[in-house]
């Protein structure tokens, strides 16, 4: 440590005894020299420190802006996850009525019964957790208010239904018009996987 001390002393009289033989002149510019030099050094020391702030502020917005992001996009997960058991639910009420009757009760409720020529399974396909069953259906003779009550009926109804196609066809006979309908109907239901039925 003496060891030190001593080259700091002997240094610092080293720059002492060169300021002493320095004129005036060259003793401001030093003096000038130093004091743009400190300067410099504080002022990068500054941009540096504000530089820094500004990319850590930067960098909190940027995960501030990442955590609303997650929060809405959980928010928007369960309001599908609460829809999704709702419309689970609604599929389940009619998980044990087929098409069939259920078209053909619709048909009574509204007066045209005889008219509902047929109801005919087409196909049926299974995407993960939901089975779709499409259906042909006939009906004949019917008056325009009458086709209005039955499609309000199979729509209105609750039961997962969506018309694919429909086309209707007007027909004259005895001077009375009426319409024959040809409509492809898909209906929904929910498979249980495995886990469920174990439980």
């Amino acid at each position: 440590m003496s060891t030190i001390g001593t080259r700091l002393s002997a240094l610092q009289d080293r720059v002492q005894d060169t300021i002493a033989d320095m004129n005036p002149r060259d003793r401001t510019m030093l003096g000038g020299l130093l004091a743009f030099g400190t300067v410099v050094v504080l002022g990068g020391g500054f941009w540096w420190m504000q530089s820094t702030l500004a990319g850590l502020e930067a960098r909190v917005s940027d995960r501030q802006d990442q955590l609303h992001m997650v929060g809405l996009l959980a928010s928007d997960h369960n309001e599908a996850k609460t829809k999704a058991e709702e419309i689970k639910t609604k599929l389940a009420q009619y998980q044990t009525q087929d098409f069939s009757s259920f078209m053909e009760q619709a048909a009574k409720e509204v007066g045209v019964g005889e008219q509902l020529s047929s109801v005919r399974k087409k196909s049926e396909s299974t995407n993960d957790r939901l089975q779709e069953l499409v259906y042909s259906v006939k009906l004949t003779k019917l008056q325009q208010d009458q086709l209005v009550k039955v499609l309000h009926a199979v729509e209105a109804s609750g039961y997962p239904v969506k018309v694919r196609t429909f086309k209707a066809k007007t027909r004259t006979s005895k001077g009375e018009k009426s319409i024959d309908v040809d409509m492809e109907v898909a209906t929904y239901k929910v498979v249980a996987d495995d886990a469920e039925e174990e439980g």
